[in-house]
């Protein structure tokens, strides 16, 4: 049997996915259709739900250093 830990269900709407991430809904729409941008869960046609953990993990890797190269 698998184990859940309350991350792992905390599944969150495109609105409330996209205060976190600091952009719109429309961008996130956009990521969606171009394929980028964080994992999500599409349950029914119209519910998309991202898993806040996801966002975050994917904010961490986009993370540029402040380091010239």
């Amino acid at each position: 049997m698998t184990e859940f830990t309350d991350a792992d269900l905390d599944f969150v709407r495109p609105e409330t996915a996209a205060l976190i991430m600091g952009v719109t809904k429309l961008t996130l729409l956009r990521w969606r259709a171009q394929q980028i941008g964080p994992p999500y869960f599409r349950f029914a046609p119209k519910t998309i739900r991202y898993r806040r953990s996801d966002l975050l993990a994917w904010a961490e890797r986009c993370e540029v250093s402040g380091k010239a190269q």
